[in-house]
């Protein structure tokens, strides 16, 4: 994992941290959170350059399912669930063969 992995990690817990304090703190309902965590976490994604493959794909969706979730806040929760579940498998999948290609190249 290298340092912009690590910082784009932490840079999300800590916006997404942020964004639930203030929302708690103007008032704003569940939906309308998750939908601006959503949208925070595609932006990060979007913005931040990753060594993994498709990070800027997953950005792109993350904006896409923070808008659908704006516009339908019904969805909010079930989209943005889906959403980090599957950017967490996704980067799970990537660090995975990332692992493997380094055992192998070192000779274990």
């Amino acid at each position: 994992i290298d340092r912009q992995f690590a910082q784009a990690v932490v840079g999300t817990m800590i916006a997404g941290l942020v964004s639930r304090i203030a929302g708690v703190i103007e008032g704003v309902d569940m939906p309308t959170i998750m939908t601006r965590d959503t949208m925070i976490m595609g932006a990060i994604l979007l913005s931040v350059r990753l060594p993994l493959a498709g990070v800027r794909v997953m950005g792109l969706v993350g904006l896409c399912l923070g808008l659908v979730s704006a516009y339908a806040p019904g969805l909010a929760r079930y989209l943005h669930v889906a959403f980090v579940e599957i950017t967490v498998l996704g980067v799970l999948i990537d660090l995975l063969m990332e692992s493997r290609a380094i055992a192998t190249t070192r000779g274990s």
